[in-house]
């Protein structure tokens, strides 16, 4: 799942490659309050997770390697953000 997560982040959020890392922040990747919001509806489009806007607003401090376990989890029906 990271390789995809990292795919959208690099690709069409254009964020550094070199920046999307599992440890770094979302925040220090480049994922500001409205690459948030596209971030989701991307996830949304290619992956098929949803995510309302209070729940992406709850994942403004998870790092890259967390977001992309939760879209494992949420993909697998396993897991619900709460903010």
């Amino acid at each position: 799942m990271f390789a995809e997560l990292k795919t959208l982040l690099v690709q069409n959020l254009k964020l550094d490659e070199r920046m999307v890392l599992p440890e770094s922040l979302l925040e220090d990747a480049g994922i500001d309050s409205l690459a948030l919001v596209e971030l989701g509806l991307l996830v949304e489009q290619h992956l098929g997770v949803a995510f309302s806007e209070e729940e992406l607003a709850g994942t403004a401090s998870l790092t890259v390697g967390q977001f992309s376990d939760l879209l494992a989890a949420r993909r697998q029906g396993l897991q619900e953000v709460t903010p």
